[in-house]
């Protein structure tokens, strides 16, 4: 490996403890979407009568969510995006015998949250999109919304796949400090 110069590592480690802030940002925008239509859907399901009035608060509440899940999805598509090159390259340049003691903590711990956000958001996320689509193939005014959500959901899951596996190496480092 590369022996990394001083002026090379630091300015890496501050700009990707940066998109790290942004990324979880976007990721818990991201919770927050999925936990406002959970709530819309407790809402419909719970509603015995007025199937009608409640389908279209449905539809409505769901049109609100487009917006904040389509700009989180475009955050954490461009912050991961910029991240994986910095962290790959933190990795590389750092000597497994005191790479532990390179890495600042806040950075470590900035990837072992997002990294945990990641799971979380994947697990919430895994099965959203198919669901979403179902929905709106049933109830036609859900439609317009779950012909855009579900798809951003999806850009969303692949976004997050390199974040999931980062936060294991960089949980074990902060354990042995």
């Amino acid at each position: 490996m590369v022996t990394p110069g001083p002026d090379e590592l630091t300015p890496l480690v501050k700009a990707g403890t940066a998109s790290i802030g942004r990324a979880n940002r976007a990721a818990s925008a991201v919770l927050s979407v999925v936990g406002e239509l959970n709530e819309a859907q407790a809402m419909f399901l719970r509603s015995p009568s007025i199937r009608y009035q409640v389908e279209q608060r449905l539809a409505s509440r769901y049109e609100a969510q487009i917006e904040p899940l389509e700009s989180a999805c475009g955050d954490l598509e461009a912050e991961l995006a910029t991240l994986e090159p910095q962290h790959r390259r933190i990795v590389e340049l750092l000597k497994p015998k005191d790479s532990d003691r390179q890495i600042p903590d806040a950075y470590l711990r900035g990837i072992v949250k997002l990294s945990a956000a990641s799971v979380l958001a994947t697990a919430e996320l895994a099965a959203f999109p198919d669901a979403l689509e179902r929905l709106g193939e049933r109830l036609s005014s859900l439609e317009p919304a779950t012909v855009r959500l579900a798809p951003a959901m999806r850009r969303v899951l692949v976004a997050l796949q390199p974040a999931v596996a980062w936060g294991d190496r960089a949980s074990a480092i902060l354990k042995r400090d």
